[in-house]
C-alpha cells in the first residue's frame, strides 16, 4: 500500500488517542516534530518508537527542523545559540571550518539518533541578504550563493552518510525579502536571470532527495502564484532550469503567505507540482478533515522514497 502524500505535526509529547487512532487507521509519508514535542532525549526516543509501533507505513519519515542557531527544536537539551548558519559561513575560509562545523554535525547527529529521528529538514540554502530577516537571516550560511552550495553539500553528505535524510529549503530561494512567510506573502521583483545567478543558484542540480517550497511571490515569474502553487516555478524553474530530481514536499500550508482554505491550499500545491502536503500545527481535528483529500504518492514519489528510505534504513 502507497502511503498518502501528507506530513503532519502532532501535539504534544505523547500521542494523543486520536493521533494513534489517525497513524492505525491511515499510511501517512511522515511527521514532523517541533519544540511542542520534544522534553529530552528519552522522550523524544519513546515518541518515535510509538509512531513506528502504530503507523500503518513501515518506512514512516520522522521529521525535525534542527538548524542550530535560533532553530533548535532540542532547546529543552542543549544550547546551540552559537552556532547558526551565518557563524560557519562566516569561518568558511578559516582554516578551523571543517573542525568547527563537524563538531557541530556530530551534535546534531547524536541528537537525532538517539531521538529516533531519521530526517532533517537541513541545510538552509537560502542567501544572507538582510540582517533584519524575519524568517531568514542568521539561519543562511552566506550571501555569495557558491559559498551555500558548497557548504551545503557538505552537510547533505554527511547526513546521508550516517543515515539521515536531508530536506533542503527553501526552494528556489527565500533570502531576498525581510517578511515573513508564516504571518504574510513575501513578494521579489527580482528578474529570472537575476535570481538565477544569486538566489536560486545554490539549488542547482541539487544533491538531497527531497526539498521544501518557499512560498514567496517571484512577480517578474509568476505575478499570480507563489512558488508552492505556481507550476512556472515547480516545472519550468525548479523541475527544468534547476534540474530537481527528487521529491518537492511544501512547506507548512498553515502558514499565512498561503490565502483560502487550506484544502484549496492542497488542491493548488499538487496541481502545480509538489508530491508531498507538508502540514504542521498539530491540530488533529484539521488532519482528519484534510486526509479525505489527499492522495497517495505517485509512482515517481514512490521510486525516489525507495532511495530515501535505503538512506535512514542502512544502519538499522
Amino acid at each position: 500500500m502507497k502511503p498518502l502524500a501528507f506530513i503532519i505535526g502532532i501535539s504534544s509529547t505523547k500521542l494523543t488517542y486520536d493521533e494513534i487512532s489517525f497513524l492505525k487507521k491511515n499510511s501517512i509519508y511522515g511527521i514532523i516534530l517541533f519544540k511542542r514535542n520534544i522534553a529530552n532525549v528519552n522522550q523524544v526516543f519513546c515518541l518515535t518508537n510509538s509512531i513506528n509501533f502504530f503507523s500503518k507505513n513501515k518506512n514512516i519519515l520522522i521529521i525535525v527542523d534542527q538548524e542550530g542557531g535560533r532553530v533548535n527544536r532540542f532547546s529543552s537539551v542543549i544550547d546551540l545559540q552559537k552556532f547558526n548558519a551565518k557563524y560557519f559561513g562566516d569561518f568558511y575560509r578559516d582554516s578551523f571550518f571543517i573542525k568547527k562545523i563537524l563538531y557541530f554535525l556530530n551534535i546534531n547527529l547524536n541528537l537525532l539518533k538517539n531521538s529516533g529521528i531519521n530526517t532533517n529538514t537541513y541545510p538552509v540554502m537560502d542567501l544572507y541578504k538582510n540582517p533584519s530577516n524575519g524568517i531568514i537571516g542568521n539561519r543562511a550560511f552566506s550571501s555569495n550563493p557558491k559559498i551555500v552550495k558548497t557548504i551545503s553539500n557538505l552537510i547533505i553528505n554527511f547526513f546521508k552518510k550516517n543515515s539521515i535524510v536531508s530536506v533542503t529549503k527553501h526552494i528556489p530561494g527565500h533570502g531576498s525579502t525581510s517578511v515573513d512567510s508564516h504571518f504574510s506573502l513575501p513578494v521579489i521583483h527580482k528578474t529570472l536571470k537575476e535570481l538565477l545567478d544569486s538566489d536560486f543558484y545554490p539549488f542547482n542540480n541539487l544533491n538531497s532527495l527531497l526539498t521544501m517550497t518557499a512560498h514567496i511571490l517571484y512577480s517578474k515569474i509568476d505575478n499570480k502564484n507563489c512558488a508552492t502553487q505556481s507550476k512556472i516555478i515547480i516545472q519550468d524553474i525548479i523541475r527544468g532550469k534547476l534540474a530537481f530530481k527528487g521529491i518537492i514536499m511544501t512547506d507548512d500550508i498553515s502558514m499565512k503567505a498561503l490565502k483560502g482554505s487550506l484544502k484549496n491550499n492542497i488542491y493548488k500545491s499538487l496541481d502545480a507540482g509538489c508530491n508531498i502536503i507538508l502540514h504542521c500545527n498539530g491540530k488533529i481535528n484539521e488532519v482528519y478533515e484534510l486526509v479525505k483529500i489527499i492522495p497517495e504518492i505517485d509512482s515517481f514519489t514512490r521510486n525516489v522514497t525507495s532511495k530515501v528510505v535505503n538512506i535512514f534504513k542502512k544502519n538499522t
